[in-house]
């Protein structure tokens, strides 16, 4: 029985192919028979049905087909936002729901200026790299997945849990007020403290610090966090300085929110014999595109904003040091 192979638009194999080849012929047949101009010889009754029943198998085969792609592309797609060690989102996959809260606030609010948004969570492991270090990458891997897991069961069904990258989580906590963001942190935070981590025959501890940040859908995010501690790592008025420098520059800049710093600047930061510390977390969408893979045309500018940045910082420590005010810097 013959058809046309032109008909096919993509290679098919074993049953499929076969299906096709015949379903083709029948309904060549089957169309050469309605066809008053043509002579062809018509269709017995039962070659009929079995054409019809043929497309039916055929439409049910294709049917399957496309499910089977779109279960495969949904797949792809779950696998882009999600961080393969951990399990939990990805960065991407973080920032996409983000937006989607926000989105989601501002269709269903009807007084934006009063809508309520929610509470983001950033952890940071304290000494991670000292572990990667010490014991090895594979007990490092460890303690994140133990770390993704004790966050994964201490939230919400609602919430969502993503590994930004290297040490830092981040929890997504929708329709909670800032107060009850809060709360949770230091919760959440006592119990990352609380967690060990059986290696062989050693047990590490899990060190970690934890910020909240609350926000809403009119909210606008900053593009700069600069983090002392509180105070505690650096003298205020280098912070102050930045802060001035940056929102001259027309960056929106926040302070100690959502992450006031870490280890580094608890270890590193003595204001008492004049060694100042300060850490500043620059937004990936202030520098990358936008499905936030790539460095974007902006990177530039960035780059020259924080130079100048260090450039001014840098003379304005050397200045306190003649003055006696600070014996050096840490950056």
């Amino acid at each position: 029985m013959s058809h046309d192979p032109n008909l096919m638009t993509v290679p098919l194999d074993g049953p499929s192919a076969r299906m096709y080849a015949e379903v083709a012929g029948m309904l060549a047949r089957f169309n050469g028979a309605l066809d008053p101009a043509n002579d062809a010889e018509e269709l017995s009754p039962s070659e009929t049905t079995a054409a019809l029943k043929l497309a039916l198998v055929a439409m049910t085969e294709a049917q399957k087909r496309i499910e089977r792609q779109q279960a495969r592309i949904s797949e792809l797609e779950s696998l882009s936002v999600t961080d393969e060690l951990t399990g939990a989102m990805n960065r991407r996959g973080f920032d996409m729901q983000l937006r989607k809260s926000l989105a989601h606030k501002k269709r269903h609010s009807e007084d934006t200026d009063e809508a309520r948004g929610g509470v983001v969570l950033m952890i940071d492991l304290d000494r991670f790299k000292a572990i990667n270090d010490t014991y090895g990458h594979a007990a490092g891997d460890e303690l994140l997945r133990l770390v993704a897991s004790v966050l994964t069961r201490d939230v919400r069904a609602s919430d969502t849990v993503a590994r930004l990258g290297g040490d830092e989580f981040a929890v997504l906590m929708p329709d909670l007020d800032a107060e009850d963001g809060l709360t949770r942190a230091r919760r959440l935070e006592k119990r990352l403290n609380a967690t060990r981590l059986s290696w062989g025959e050693l047990v590490l501890p899990v060190s970690a610090s934890v910020g909240a940040v609350s926000y809403r859908p009119q909210d606008r995010p900053a593009e700069f966090v600069i983090g002392d501690r509180f105070g505690a790592s650096c003298d205020p008025g280098l912070v102050d300085l930045a802060i001035r420098y940056l929102g001259n520059h027309g960056r929106r800049v926040a302070h100690n929110r959502p992450y006031s710093g870490g280890y580094v600047l608890d270890r590193y930061g003595q204001t008492a014999r004049g060694i100042h510390a300060v850490q500043i977390e620059v937004c990936r969408t202030a520098y990358l595109d936008t499905r936030l893979d790539l460095p974007s045309a902006r990177v530039a500018a960035i780059a020259k904003l924080l130079a100048g940045l260090v450039r001014m910082l840098g003379a304005e420590t050397r200045t306190m040091g003649r003055r006696g005010q600070t014996a050096q810097a840490a950056e």
